[in-house]
């Protein structure tokens, strides 16, 4: 009796696909690990079913800056959830100044500067992100502001929105 190895153990399964050689992925197993194999590779998205997307600070961005607020607003409650990263919170004070909820977006630059960053860049976007809201945020505006210059004394940009009168405009100017 002769007793041959399974080719399987031999070849991945790639090969034995493009092959067409026995023990073969089906095409849809096929899909499958291409897809993993992209993933895990970072060039690609893993396989993800609208009913379960992907809760990253990266899924969030991508929605936002696409002008999809609901799925945005849907993502990024549920990394809120999970945990409360600085571009998130935010993000989702933005999509409470859209909406006119000042009293939420309050809360999510609050959460931001509470959360503290020695990064300019981050204190800017929070100043921002506070003078979309007018009086409303102005204060907060001002503070974040002012620890950007801290962080970085030589940003213009810190230093036009502590000093700024009507810095709704010179945000829009900014952007």
């Amino acid at each position: 009796m002769d007793v041959r190895p399974v080719l399987r153990m031999h070849f991945k399964p790639d090969l034995l696909y493009k092959l067409s050689l026995p023990g073969a992925p089906s095409e849809a197993e096929m899909h499958v690990l291409e897809n993993a194999k992209k993933a895990k590779q970072g060039k690609g998205r893993p396989n993800v079913k609208p009913a379960q997307e992907e809760l990253t600070v990266e899924s969030f961005k991508d929605h936002l800056e696409a002008g999809e607020t609901d799925a945005a607003r849907r993502i990024g409650e549920g990394i809120l959830k999970e945990r409360k990263p600085m571009d998130v919170l935010i993000g989702m004070a933005h999509l409470y100044i859209k909406d006119e909820d000042l009293e939420q977006a309050k809360r999510m630059l609050s959460l931001a500067a509470m959360a503290g960053d020695e990064r300019a860049m981050t204190w800017i976007k929070i100043a921002e992100v506070a003078a979309l809201m007018g009086r409303d945020g102005k204060s907060l505006r001002v503070f974040a502001a002012e620890e950007a210059l801290r962080i970085n004394p030589e940003s213009s940009a810190a230093a036009r929105l502590v000093k700024a009168r009507g810095a709704r405009k010179v945000v829009k100017a900014m952007g």
